[in-house]
């Protein structure tokens, strides 16, 4: 069910061509994602990674909630891997600007992004 779930929400956010979240905007065409209008690169499945937290607003996300969103069954990495793709992530954040506390570790478990998020279509 779990993985029927992250298919269905990924499904949502391919209808919305870019998601903006503070100074964040990530478009889902191009896979371009900027930060306070200075571009950055991550990896695809860094992107994959970004893109569901983002869309998935203010709700926390557990390292399993994400390996289940992100990797299919047979594919699945270990919880390392995941950290090791949030580790990436913010520092290439860091790179471009963003403060050090926009992606949020709580209780070593669980990953969110700071600020409200909002959906803007082109």
């Amino acid at each position: 069910m779990a993985r029927v779930r992250a298919l269905i929400r990924r499904g949502a956010t391919a209808l919305c061509s870019s998601l903006v979240w503070g100074q964040l905007k990530l478009n889902s065409l191009t896979h371009e994602v900027h930060y306070d209008d200075q571009e950055f690169f991550p990896t695809p499945k860094e992107y994959v990674l970004l893109e569901l937290l983002v869309s998935d607003g203010r709700r926390v996300m557990s390292r399993a909630g994400i390996i289940d969103g992100l990797w299919p069954m047979q594919d699945s990495p270990t919880e390392e891997a995941v950290k090791s793709h949030i580790k990436a992530l913010r520092q290439k954040l860091k790179l471009v600007g963003a403060p050090d506390d926009y992606t949020n570790t709580v209780k070593e478990l669980v990953y969110i992004i700071q600020l409200a998020s909002y959906f803007v279509s082109f």
